[in-house]
């Protein structure tokens, strides 16, 4: 089984080899104009509603709370806010793997 600390590892090494091929990359976060926003908004409330249906009804999935938080990335303006929507969707991202490692375990672990 894999720690935290080991994934994060991986994680920090995907991103060296991003960086390799792609360089510093200073993309936009979300597509501009308040029309994109609004729509995303209208999805984020959706899929958080759903998410918490699927939590009070024993039916929740990780790709339920995956999609949420994603969503709730691009519904948000404030650069401070999209910033915690990231920690919070990498957060939920390491739990699927930590996940994964215990009910798959690696073979060469």
């Amino acid at each position: 089984m894999s720690s935290q600390t080991d994934i994060l590892m991986e994680v920090v090494a995907e991103r060296g080899r991003q960086e390799l091929i792609w360089g510093e990359e200073n993309h936009s976060i979300k597509p501009h104009g308040q029309q994109w926003t609004r729509s995303i908004q209208k999805s984020a409330e959706a899929v958080k509603a759903s998410c918490e249906e699927a939590t009070a009804n024993g039916t929740v999935t990780w790709y339920d709370i995956w999609y949420e938080e994603f969503l709730e990335v691009f519904a948000e303006d404030n650069p401070k806010k999209q910033r915690e929507e990231l920690i919070q969707a990498m957060a939920v991202n390491l739990a699927m793997v930590e996940y994964l490692d215990r009910r798959y375990p690696r073979k060469d672990e």
